[in-house]
């Protein structure tokens, strides 16, 4: 059968199988019942060609990661397409008799039951290419660089920039989406945009997403969506730098960007356009190391992959072997072994290996973690036959395995100071220790804030200089938290999650300042850091934020205190006008103190740099200046009520005070009358006296009256403006 031709029947019966799900089914494995499916693609295994002894796990086995018999792919092929390409005629007469025919009989989509690990376009290509092939068509017309492609894609080999658009992006950004939740239509998507993309014999590495087709058409839109999302996710995701083995020499590490994320966050453009990122990732070759957790696949063997750019030239080997070692540590003797693995370069022949590699008579696990040839993926155990999971290590705990074998600083020694007031002098075996055992400088008043300051030792050029990352400054500020009382000690978790700071590089070194503290480390090259001025500009600047911290609260106890003075209730402690004004004056004063001995006069410019960078970093103006501004406003309210009650005693005064004043004026023959000692009836003016009291309280009454008709106009004019005047004064109606 002509290749164009096979291409045509399956597109004319991809549009009939969309609404006749009977006629076609598909299953993911590991599903509730698989008996029924006639074709296991990327799962399962069949037994040895001329030994039925052990019974097939499925009719047609189509999986390049088990072996079939002992002559044919040790798990030798990277690619499901390859394995179809490679199998020899023995193998194709099983497989045509699997499907109940003959070679030349045509096989198309309809009636076939699948079982499948994905929608890759591996596992979609391969399931065409063995059609074809089963069909009658020869195996050399199928395109060689899509069969190219496909398997390199499978292998990790991906597109290093976004444009133009490699087939396996195209596709990925297709069906990822519907994996999970519809694995039939993720399938019947991945086939049409396959079918259109071979029968237009367009380029696999290049697309041309303006062809007229639905299928790239719909792919195309979809990819376009996922990029316009892909800034938002990047920044989301937890990114640090890792060092990885060559694989030509494990005792050489290259610096690699990495990323670590659950895929849910993930889509299925992102992944490739991550490692394709230049223009973010901080070394600026894309992101090279990925970790993975797909917590809904646990037990498929895809719940935990860790993988790195193929091209990379670099190894998990020995993050495989240190895996595999605590797998054995936590399974100890139980471990099953009885039906071995045979298909890893690591196991060879299901066998484990001594320290020179060679194999031993101990049989290797039933399920072990996967490697890949290169060791550039290394893959979670899957589930065991009794139901059990494979592996005992939590993704935490496969977390830490990383970053026990690619912490960057895991072997990195400083010079801590141990009270030298300078960073100069050459190292001695004492006075050496890591990062994270770097101890606190001490002061005369605790903080709960730490100072840690150090030189990077670099005895030989093997060991890497000291250079600002990212990682680095994560790193550091994890240090300090653990320093200042926080975890106990540094995981990838810890790094992943470290506490918000900034960095400063200044000539001689670099400093990362947090909440917790500061980390000073000097640089090998002999530039002198003047540690004891470091020290004072900390120290002062720890204190002033210890200081607002403590009286933070007090700021607003004092404004409470305004409130209840102004209210006329009584106030423990601060129950006077002059106490509260004092105390806020003397929080005034002290802020001006503060303020003066943080302005730091050193001559010493990395001095000044670290000054500024903790000030900035901790935000100590900002927090003096809102303290200060909050009892200057407090300051205004107090003078402002004085004010207003000498005011009103004023007020007082004159509401009683002036009618009786005048009425003695009036009435001063009275009191002239009287004023001859001792009084007696004859020298009382009674009726003086009299009308001095009736014309005095006539008096009060009528400058109550004012008083009461002034504020009610007050209250109509405000209440014509919106406002109404409760006992917290006024409010807006």
């Amino acid at each position: 059968m002509d290749f164009h031709q096979f291409l045509g029947g399956i597109a004319a019966e991809l549009k009939e199988l969309r609404h006749r799900p009977d006629h076609f089914s598909v299953v993911r494995f590991p599903a509730t019942s698989t008996a029924s499916c006639l074709i296991s693609i990327g799962v399962g295994r069949q037994s040895e060609l001329d030994n039925k002894d052990e019974p097939d796990e499925f009719p047609i086995a189509l999986n390049n990661k088990a072996p079939w018999g002992n002559h044919w792919n040790h798990g030798g092929v990277s690619s499901v397409t390859l394995f179809v390409q490679q199998a020899p005629e023995p193998v194709l007469a099983i497989w045509r008799r699997g499907l109940g025919g003959t070679s030349g009989r045509q096989t198309f989509l309809s009636g076939l039951s699948l079982c499948v690990e994905d929608a890759s376009p591996d596992s979609c290509f391969g399931l065409l290419t063995f059609l074809a092939v089963v069909s009658g068509v020869e195996r050399a017309v199928i395109p060689e660089r899509w069969i190219a492609h496909v398997d390199a894609w499978e292998r990790g080999h991906t597109a290093r920039e976004p444009v133009p658009i490699a087939y396996g992006s195209l596709h990925n950004a297709l069906v990822h989406t519907k994996v999970r939740t519809d694995i039939r239509a993720a399938w019947l998507d991945g086939l049409a945009l396959l079918v259109a993309c071979l029968w237009r014999d367009l380029n696999p590495q290049a697309i041309d997403v303006e062809a007229d087709d639905t299928a790239i058409a719909r792919a195309a839109a979809n990819i376009r969506y996922e990029r316009t999302t892909y800034e938002n996710i990047r920044n989301a995701l937890p990114t640090l730098q890792l060092e990885v083995p060559l694989a030509a020499e494990s005792s050489r590490r290259m610096l690699v960007d990495a990323v670590i994320s659950e895929e849910r966050v993930l889509m299925g453009s992102h992944k490739v356009d991550l490692r394709a990122d230049r223009e973010h990732s901080f070394l600026g070759r894309g992101y090279t190391f990925g970790a993975l957790h797909r917590p809904d696949a646990v037990g498929t063997g895809n719940d935990i992959t860790v993988s790195l750019d193929p091209s990379s030239g670099l190894s998990l080997e020995e993050l495989w072997r240190a895996l595999e070692t605590e797998e054995d540590n936590r399974w100890g003797p139980d471990r099953p072994n009885d039906k071995p693995d045979p298909r890893l370069a690591a196991y060879p022949g299901g066998l484990r290996t001594d320290a020179e590699g060679r194999a031993t008579d101990k049989r290797s696990p039933n399920a072990p973690w996967f490697h890949s040839p290169d060791f550039t993926l290394v893959g979670a155990p899957k589930r065991l036959a009794s139901g059990e999971l494979g592996s005992k290590l939590s993704w935490d705990e496969v977390l830490d395995e990383v970053w026990a074998l690619c912490n960057p600083f895991r072997s990195i020694q400083i010079v801590a100071t141990a009270g030298n007031m300078s960073l100069s002098r050459a190292a001695i075996d004492e006075e050496l220790c890591t990062i994270e055992a770097c101890p606190n400088e001490t002061f005369q008043l605790s903080s709960r804030r730490v100072l840690k300051c150090g030189r990077w030792h670099r005895p030989t050029n093997a060991v890497p200089a000291l250079r600002w990352s990212p990682t680095l400054g994560r790193y550091l500020a994890t240090c300090l938290k653990r320093g200042a009382g926080g975890i106990r000690a540094v995981k990838l978790a810890d790094v992943l999650d470290a506490p918000a700071h900034s960095h400063l590089a200044f000539r001689g070194g670099i400093a990362v300042v947090s909440e917790d503290g500061a980390f000073v480390l000097a640089n090998d090259l002999g530039a002198e850091l003047k540690v004891a001025e470091m020290r004072a500009v900390f120290e002062v600047a720890a204190e002033a934020m210890d200081w607002i911290d403590r009286n933070t609260a007090r700021v607003s106890e004092l404004m409470s205190a305004v409130r209840h003075h102004m209210a006329g209730e009584h106030v423990p402690r601060l129950d006077s006008h002059l106490l509260i004004y004092n105390e806020v004056c003397s929080l005034q004063l002290t802020i001006v103190e503060l303020r003066h001995r943080l302005d730091t006069r050193t001559t010493d410019r990395p001095s000044q740099e670290f000054s500024k960078a903790i000030i900035s970093g901790w935000g100590i103006e900002g927090r003096l200046d809102m303290l200060y501004r909050d009892l200057e406003e407090a300051k205004a309210i107090l003078t402002a009520h004085s004010e207003l009650v000498t005011n009103r005693r004023i007020a007082f005064l004159t509401y009683f005070g002036f009618p009786i004043v005048l009425a003695g004026g009036l009435f001063s023959f009275a009191f002239a009358a009287t004023a001859r000692w001792p009084p007696s009836q004859e020298n009382v003016h009674w009726a003086g006296l009299l009308g001095f009291a009736v014309f005095s309280v006539l008096g009060v009454l009528i400058m109550l009256a004012i008083k009461w008709w002034d504020e009610r106009l007050s209250r109509i004019r405000l209440r014509d403006a919106g406002f109404t005047l409760g006992p917290s004064g006024p409010a807006g109606g």
